[in-house]
């Protein structure tokens, strides 16, 4: 019934409440990750600046080497080819990266070394070429050492261009431009060279890019395998007349997915709890409210159902309270030891017990709710009275171990024979009565079960020994909402609504069901049932 009236009434105020509780409490559990995300930055920064060093230290080492041929020539040399061919021996030896070196009169390739495999350079204008057009013109009227690439290489290949442009003075001392002294890179054996690899080795994804000298568009120089997204660390590696920029991020985030994942589940159960709080303030309202109007048209029946209901609110709300306390009390300790998995592990657990005992209280309200609704549906079968308490047997014979109490069953006459009902709301009415025995019945105490035939009824009998019920609180067991544990000198939990229920649904069955009791000394619960065919 409860449920009906959250469906209908105000939802509006506990969802705000449940939204901004659940940011709030995720904001919360961000915080505690900032400081181990700030760390994780420090090193990500360290690790960057490390690989920048070793890339800029190697082409400086190239662009020492390149600088010799256009020294050389600058100071007025005619460089022969045998004596190209000699220096450039001389500075490959050993190198892995190092393809060719290259002169270009005016813009025009016309030495190559070594020739063999890379005759298709020879005669390439890189001032007009499309691919490397724009680095070459760049360093031209620049002036400065400018690197082109990677782009596929004429000859075949990967490479890097390094564009060191060379000036000639005439007598007058009028400066012209004679033309490149190139140096090509095989630019996969250059990324082994400085070691990128230790960047996924550490467990990062990278990105080095720079940006077109003319259209501003980014150009990736090198990545890692993995896919590069993500909200990067970036960190500008200056090289001669260019800037690279790096790119990095840890492969599993700067905020792991686990822990999102469970700020989320936190935040979503914290938030549930006070949507929930908040309802049962308003459900509250609108039962007082509805109070109110029943007291203008009946004083009597008033006085009835505010008996009813301040018992059922006062029930319901300290059997509430104690798992969603649990709830709340766990979930804060999770929080607070968020990276001791064993622990977050055991609070967790006991959340989830408090949260199944929250359920079944909620189910008895549930049934209730389908029942007044008319939705209940029963789908009556012949079902073996004997194959059920077996079932029966089974499922409690737990609790009577541990209260260390004696079960009696005797089934007389009725071992071979059906009843006529719904086999599920049948193990429903059972469970539920032999459970409030078994609650009920102290340690050491007697639980009995008896089952008859008499003529097209099967009757069912369910005694327990123990402090019985008082008289005056017998007429009432099977009423809605009704609890009477100070009768029976026992401190229990529940809806109130099981008895209610088990009476509707006998009678649904075509049955009817009574407590007899002798306080102090036991209780017996009867019902009947239509016998089988």
């Amino acid at each position: 019934m409860a449920l009906k009236k959250f469906a209908r009434g105000d939802v509006i105020l506990p969802a705000v409440v449940f939204l901004l509780t659940f940011v709030v409490a995720l904001f919360s559990l961000r915080l505690l990750s900032l400081d181990q995300e700030k760390d994780e930055r420090l090193r990500a920064v360290y690790a960057a600046e490390s690989t920048i060093s070793r890339v800029s230290s190697q082409l400086n080492r190239y662009l020492a080497e390149s600088d010799f041929f256009k020294k050389y020539i600058e100071s007025g040399h005619v460089l022969r080819e045998e004596e190209f061919a000699v220096i450039s021996s001389n500075m490959q030896d050993g190198s892995s990266v190092i393809k060719t070196h290259e002169l270009a009169k005016d813009g025009v390739v016309s030495q190559v070394y070594p020739v063999a495999g890379n005759e298709a350079a020879i005669g390439l204008d890189v001032l007009h070429n499309p691919a490397r057009k724009k680095e070459a013109n760049l360093a031209k009227n620049s002036g400065m050492y400018t690197i082109a690439g990677p782009f596929e290489l004429v000859q075949g290949g990967t490479g890097a261009l390094l564009f060191d442009p060379i000036y000639t003075y005439s007598e007058k001392g009028e400066r012209s431009f004679w033309g490149f002294s190139i140096l090509v890179l095989q630019w996969d054996n250059f990324i082994e060279e400085v070691e990128l690899d230790k960047m996924e080795d550490a467990g990062y994804r990278y990105q080095i890019w720079k940006k077109d000298p003319y259209t501003g568009e980014k150009i990736v120089i090198a990545e890692s395998e993995e896919d590069f997204s993500g909200n990067a660390l970036e960190v500008a590696c200056s090289v001669p007349n260019d800037t690279w920029y790096f790119e990095i991020i840890p492969k599993a985030g700067w905020f792991s997915d686990q822990q999102l994942l469970l700020g989320i589940v936190i935040a979503t159960i914290i938030g549930m709890m006070a949507a929930y709080a908040c309802w049962e303030l308003i459900n509250r309202h609108q039962k007082d409210l509805q109070h109110e109007a029943a007291l203008e048209k009946s004083a009597q029946q008033a006085r009835a159902a505010n008996e009813a209901k301040t018992r059922f609110l006062f029930n319901m709300s300290h059997d509430i309270r104690t798992p969603m306390n649990a709830i709340i009390g766990f979930t804060t300790l999770a929080i607070s030891n968020i990276d001791d998995k064993d622990r977050v592990k055991d609070y967790l657990t006991k959340t989830l017990a408090s949260s199944n005992h929250l359920l079944s209280l909620i189910n008895d309200v549930l049934d209730m709710s389908r029942i007044e609704s008319g939705k209940i549906h029963l789908e009556e079968v012949e079902v073996n009275l004997s194959d059920v308490l077996h079932d029966l047997k089974t499922i409690v014979s737990g609790q009577i171990y541990a209260k260390q109490l004696e079960l009696y069953m005797d089934v007389m006459d009725v071992t071979d024979e059906d009843v006529y009902c719904d086999k599920t709301r049948l193990n429903q009415v059972l469970l539920n009565l032999l459970s409030n025995a078994i609650k009920f019945t102290p340690a050491g105490g007697t639980i009995s079960f008896a089952a008859e035939r008499r003529g097209n009824m099967v009757e069912v009998r369910i005694e327990n020994t123990g402090a019985g019920i008082a008289p005056e609180a017998l007429p009432f067991v099977f009423e809605r909402f009704y609890k009477e544990d100070r009768s029976r000198g026992m401190n229990t939990r529940g809806s109130g609504l099981g008895l209610h229920i088990c009476k509707i649904l006998v009678n649904l069955s075509g049955g009817q069901i009574h407590a007899e009791s002798e306080e102090g000394n036991w209780c017996r619960f009867v019902f009947t049932l239509p016998a089988g065919q």
